[in-house]
């Protein structure tokens, strides 16, 4: 008697075989959000007169997971005071500063955005304490709108792959000499190098003598070769009184582009179905060959 057929087996593994390179020939490059490192930090708000001061110290807050992609240090101190001897300060500060990204499939792009803020508001005083230790915030010397330095940090680097080279384009903006910073690294993260086909777009402009720096809006265009990308704003703090607010924003778009995600694509599925039912015709027929 003739053996079975192979016939059918054959075809089922000829489809899957050249569904599985047409998949491979269609396939769009792919990018895949790997790291993040995250840094808030503000502290050592000072006030101070003679040898009177008050400080205060929010604290930090950081972050290497991929969630949540919000984070925030915000609070109030509405009043603090400090005497020594005869002299006072008095301080009132407000902070708000904050960071988060996004990254998700808009249409046929890959988008992925991030932003950071930074908001401080402070007033204060100082003087003499007189004979019943009560202030006296008019007496000389005084001061008043007192400049509180500080310590701030607002930092956010994001780590991809990309399969293919793709086009891009970016957009944001910048203040208080934050830039945008993207680098390649083609030895899995070993070493990093900033990226040829990326423009830097530094805040130039103002000082502390001079006054604030502008708000510089930027966007620019080109080509990502495949490799491991980290995209950041400048870790540069910050601690002058002149710089009560300063902010970072970046959208990039990576045309063509497919998410990587850990839910199996349909198209994934579909191929486990034609690979798991070529195994079972598999186990069939050498069932029924072992019969013979």
């Amino acid at each position: 008697m003739p053996l079975p057929s192979l016939l059918p087996l054959c075809r089922l593994t000829l489809l899957a075989t050249a569904l599985a390179c047409a998949g491979a020939v269609g396939a769009a490059p792919q990018l895949e959000l790997t790291a993040r490192q995250s840094s808030l930090s503000l502290g050592g708000i000072t006030s101070a007169f003679g040898i009177a001061g008050v400080i205060i110290d929010p604290g930090s807050v950081t972050s290497s997971a991929l969630t949540p992609n919000e984070l925030r240090l915000q609070g109030e101190t509405p009043f603090l005071r400090n005497e020594n001897f005869l002299f006072y300060a008095e301080l009132q500060a407000r902070w708000n500063i904050g960071q988060r990204y996004d990254i998700g499939q808009d249409g046929a792009d890959t988008r992925l955005r991030a932003s950071s803020d930074f908001l401080l508001e402070t007033q204060g005083s100082a003087g003499f304490v007189d004979d019943d230790n009560r202030g006296v915030v008019c007496g000389l010397p005084c001061v008043t709108d007192y400049d509180h330095p500080y310590t701030s940090s607002n930092t956010l680097s994001l780590v991809f792959s990309l399969s293919e080279a793709t086009s891009f384009a970016a957009s944001g903006r910048s203040a208080k000499g934050q830039v945008t910073r993207l680098q390649h690294s083609t030895d899995g993260g070993t070493t990093w190098a900033p990226y040829s086909g990326w423009n830097e777009f530094l805040t130039y402009g103002g000082s502390p003598l001079i006054g604030a720096q502008a708000t510089t809006v930027w966007d620019q265009s080109g080509t990502l070769a495949a490799g491991l990308y980290s995209v950041s704003n400048s870790p540069d703090g910050y601690g002058n009184v002149t710089y009560s607010f300063y902010e970072w924003s970046l959208d990039l778009r990576l045309a063509n582009t497919t998410l990587l995600s850990p839910v199996p694509e349909p198209g994934a599925g579909w191929m486990a179905f034609l690979g798991l039912a070529g195994v079972a015709g598999s186990l069939a027929l050498r069932r029924r060959l072992k019969g013979r």
